[in-house]
C-alpha cells in the first residue's frame, strides 16, 4: 500500500532507460520497451482495475497507515509542525532500522539486520556508479529509496515487515561490495591457491559467524517476536472460541493499529466471527449487547468501560510470552444502555 506502489512507479520510470542501454538497433529497443510494458500492464492490470472501480478498499489501507491519514496528520502537525514531523518520520525511516530496539510487531535488534549488512549495501551502491555501471546503479538506487520511502511515510515507523523487501536489495548490493574488493586482488600468479575463493569464503564465514550464538534457536526467548498484537490476537480468539462465548457477537475496538482483517484474527476465527466497532459510536452509550474486545493501545478504554458499569464485566487478556503483562481488554455487554 505504499512501498510497493513506489517500487511500481520506479519500474516505469526506469523501463525505458532500461531499453535504450541495450546496444541494439531502434527497433529492437522499441520492441524490448514494449515487451516490458505489456508485462507490466498484464501484471498490475487485475490490480488497476479493482482500484478503478473500488478505490476506496483499495487505498483504505494507505488512508489508514500512512502519514498524510486525517487521524495522524490531524493530531501530529498541531503538536509538531508539519517540518517536524517529515524530519522525524525521516530519522525513523532510516537511522531507527539499526539504532532503535524493536517495535511493537517484532523485538528483534536492529530490525534491518547487523550494521555489516547495510554497510556493505551502501558499499556496493558506491561501487557501481564508481565504474559507471549508471543504469545498474540507477536501477538499484531507486529501489532502495522507494522502499526506504515506503517505510518513512507509513506510521509506526519503523516497522520491520515493511523493511523486508529492503533486504533483497541490500543483498545484492552486499554481494556487488564483496565482488569489488575481491577484483582488487590479482588472478595471475595465484596457481593451486584459489584467492578469491578463499577471500569470498573467509568475509561470508565471518559474517555468518556472528550469528553462531543465537543458535539453536530457542522459541521460549523468541515468543515475542510476533509483537504484541499477535499475542493480543492470538488470545482474543481463543476466548471467543470458549463455548461460553462462542454465541455471543463479537465487536473489536482496535483501529487504526488493528482491525478484523489482521492474518492472526483470520487464522483462528470463521469469516464474520469478529466485526470492527464502528468508530464514530460514542463509547458511553452506543455499544451494542456482545462481547467487545479492546486492543492494546484501547485496552485503558475497555477497563474504563467496564469499571462504569455495574456488574463490571470485565476480562483482560494475558501476554502468552509473560503472563503478569495485560494485552487486551474484554468488556460483556448485556443489554444496549439508554
Amino acid at each position: 500500500y505504499s512501498g510497493g506502489r513506489i517500487i511500481a512507479l520506479t519500474f516505469l520510470l526506469i523501463a525505458p532507460f532500461l531499453a535504450w542501454s541495450v546496444g541494439a538497433t531502434r527497433r529492437r529497443r522499441a520492441l524490448l520497451l514494449a515487451a516490458l510494458l505489456l508485462g507490466f500492464v498484464v501484471a498490475a492490470l487485475p490490480n488497476l482495475r479493482f482500484a478503478a472501480e473500488h478505490f476506496h478498499e483499495w487505498n483504505g489501507r494507505f488512508q489508514e497507515s500512512s502519514i498524510f491519514a486525517p487521524w495522524f496528520w490531524k493530531s501530529e502537525v498541531p503538536r509538531l509542525g508539519a517540518t517536524r514531523v517529515l524530519i522525524r518520520q525521516f530519522h525513523l525511516g532510516t537511522i531507527g532500522l539499526l539504532s532503535l530496539p524493536g517495535s511493537a510487531w517484532f523485538s528483534g535488534h536492529p530490525l534491518i539486520g547487523p550494521p555489516l549488512f547495510t554497510a556493505l549495501g551502501l558499499a556496493g551502491l558506491g561501487w557501481v556508479f564508481a565504474r559507471r555501471q549508471l543504469i545498474g546503479g540507477t536501477v538499484l538506487a531507486l529501489l532502495f529509496a522507494g522502499n526506504l520511502a515506503g517505510i518513512i511515510l507509513t506510521t509506526g515507523t519503523p516497522a520491520p515487515q515493511r523493511a523486508s523487501s529492503l533486504v533483497p536489495v541490500l543483498a545484492i548490493l552486499g554481494g556487488v561490495a564483496i565482488g569489488g574488493v575481491l577484483e582488487l586482488f590479482p588472478e595471475a600468479d595465484r596457481r593451486s591457491l584459489p584467492w578469491r575463493a578463499f577471500l569470498a569464503l573467509l568475509l561470508v564465514g565471518a559474517y555468518v559467524a556472528r550469528s553462531v550464538p543465537g543458535y539453536p534457536l530457542d522459541p521460549g526467548k523468541r515468543a515475542a517476536y510476533g509483537g504484541v498484537h499477535s499475542a493480543f490476537g492470538q488470545e482474543a480468539s481463543k476466548l471467543l472460541l470458549l463455548p461460553g462465548f462462542r454465541s455471543e457477537r463479537a465487536f473489536l475496538h482496535g483501529l487504526p493499529h488493528v482491525d478484523t482483517r489482521f492474518p492472526t484474527f483470520a487464522y483462528f476465527l470463521p469469516a464474520g466471527r469478529l466485526v470492527d466497532a464502528d468508530v464514530q459510536a460514542d463509547e458511553a452509550v452506543d455499544l451494542p449487547p456482545g462481547l467487545h474486545v479492546y486492543s492494546p493501545e484501547l485496552m485503558a478504554t475497555g477497563r474504563r468501560r467496564a469499571e462504569a458499569m455495574s456488574s463490571r464485566n470485565g476480562l483482560s487478556l494475558a501476554d502468552p510470552a509473560d503472563p503478569l503483562r495485560e494485552i487486551g481488554y474484554v468488556v460483556r455487554v448485556r443489554r444496549s444502555l439508554p
